[in-house]
């Protein structure tokens, strides 16, 4: 047995994923979240490659640009919603202990954060709930631990 690394999703727009008559979903499109999960990515990722082909081919449109079209209304809002990973993971990266912090002393950072998880609200809305209620103290942390004070 061999493991492999997921890719997380760096940024992008669903017409990034798609060829002539084809559509990348899941890992091969890049579609896991901070914490490199991507079934759930990968299921809804299927399910708008599977509609959007279906209109597709109804239209007798399977060339890139209009593929991409379809693609776009199917997919938009999952591609919104793992906009906010790269931001999610530098912050992991650059300012572990200050959000440890923030999420041992916020009982609602810990549901928000819980929520990006489960897909129990969009990843951008818990992101945005989510700095809203860190507030300025959480950037004064975030300041001090990469200043070394912290």
């Amino acid at each position: 047995m061999e493991g492999h690394v997921i890719p997380v999703f760096w940024g992008g727009e669903p017409g990034d994923a798609v060829g002539d008559g084809v559509v990348a979903v899941g890992d091969a499109a890049g579609l896991a979240n901070f914490a490199g999960e991507g079934i759930y990515h990968a299921l809804k990722s299927g399910e708008a490659a599977a509609t959007a082909l279906s209109r597709a081919l109804d239209a007798d449109a399977l060339d890139r640009r209009s593929l991409a079209e379809f693609y776009a209304v199917e997919a938009g809002g999952l591609y919104r919603e793992l906009s906010v990973t790269p931001r999610l993971v530098k912050a992991m990266e650059e300012a572990p202990r200050s959000l440890a912090g923030l999420l041992g002393r916020s009982g609602e950072a810990r549901r928000l954060f819980g929520a990006l998880l489960d897909h129990s609200l969009p990843s951008d809305a818990a992101a945005r709930r989510l700095a809203e209620a860190a507030g300025a103290s959480f950037l004064l942390s975030v300041l001090a631990e990469r200043i070394g004070l912290a």
